[in-house]
């Protein structure tokens, strides 16, 4: 196995900042609230007694459709990050040769989370302040 170049885990170090500064953008958390506020609605709904299976259908058809919506908007926020990544790393490699395959390293994986790791504390230490 050939070591990786510093230079490529440099690139993906600055493309994991890039994918979490644009993490701390997109709306995840708020999709994964609204995913499982629906999830819960769904299953107190089927919980009660009191309501029919008719009306148990209609709700859970809504429940669904919703639930779908929702994991298909977080699905298109992951695929973002990943394409900023994986682009990123191939579109660096015409300028710093490894910087693709450094992608599929144990060290390549390293660099990639502890440079989104910087743009996470960055927000954690503007909200302290």
């Amino acid at each position: 196995m050939t070591p990786v170049p510093v230079s490529a885990l440099a690139v993906l170090a600055a493309l994991g900042a890039i994918a979490g500064f644009l993490a701390l953008r997109l709306p995840l958390l708020s999709l994964l609230s609204g995913f499982y506020a629906e999830t819960d609605r769904g299953l107190r709904v089927m919980a009660r007694r009191g309501v029919s299976d008719h009306w148990k259908e209609k709700v859970l058809l809504v429940c669904a459709r919703r639930t779908l919506g929702s994991v298909a908007r977080l699905v298109l926020c992951i695929a973002i990050l990943g394409v900023v990544v994986i682009g990123g790393s191939a579109a660096a490699e015409g300028m710093v040769p490894g910087a693709w395959p450094a992608l599929l390293t144990v060290s390549g994986a390293v660099a990639l989370t502890l440079g989104s790791l910087v743009p996470l504390s960055i927000a954690g230490v503007r909200r302290r302040v």
